[in-house]
């Protein structure tokens, strides 16, 4: 808890123009609700290119307080499902410690608030990166992680209604193309 405490003096606020270009590429954004109306979270993978590891985390960071903030409802809605598409990732060129460093911020600074992830498109090689990533990764969290070398539209169909989900993944929402306000489309 004071790690967490001290972790969020330091790192918060952060201000929407110290990211804003790294907001602006879509390597996260939140579109739509699931089925319990929590917020879907998205990343993608891709579009992290050769920025810095730090600004994609400060950009992940910035969105998920705009999540918390704007989107949950304490004592009802506090949790947020993630959709991590890997489609168009090089694996050799992606840095398996930013991964790290992703999986390790979220356990230990948003504790509680995964609620699923699909990690959806993945290569087959990505089943060697989880044996590592996951060991970082309290149990109970591991059991919220889905992997899939498709876009596994059933699962994602499941647990979010199609008006919710971007056409890409399956739904028939409009796909984002504006990364840096949550799009929350009508239900």
């Amino acid at each position: 808890m004071r790690e967490n405490l001290q972790w969020r003096k330091d790192t918060l606020p952060i201000a929407r123009h110290e990211i804003a270009g790294v907001l602006s590429r879509g390597i996260i954004y939140v579109h739509g609700r699931d089925r319990c109306m929590r917020p879907i979270v998205v990343l993608q993978l891709s579009r992290v290119g050769k920025t810095a590891h730090d600004a994609v985390l400060r950009c992940i960071f910035f969105m998920l307080e705009v999540t918390i903030h704007k989107l949950l409802i304490p004592g009802t809605i506090e949790q947020w499902k993630v959709i991590v598409d890997m489609s168009g990732t090089n694996l050799l060129g992606m840095q398996v410690s930013l991964i790290k460093q992703i999986a390790r911020a979220l356990t230990g600074n948003y504790r509680g608030r995964l609620s699923q992830m699909f990690l959806i498109n993945a290569p087959y090689i990505i089943s060697g990166i989880w044996g590592i990533v996951k060991n970082v990764l309290p149990e109970a969290t591991q059991e919220k992680i889905q992997i899939s070398s498709g876009r596994n539209t059933k699962k994602l169909l499941e647990n979010m209604d199609p008006s919710q989900l971007e056409k890409r993944f399956g739904g028939k929402a409009a796909d984002v193309t504006v990364y840096d306000i949550p799009v929350m489309p009508e239900m």
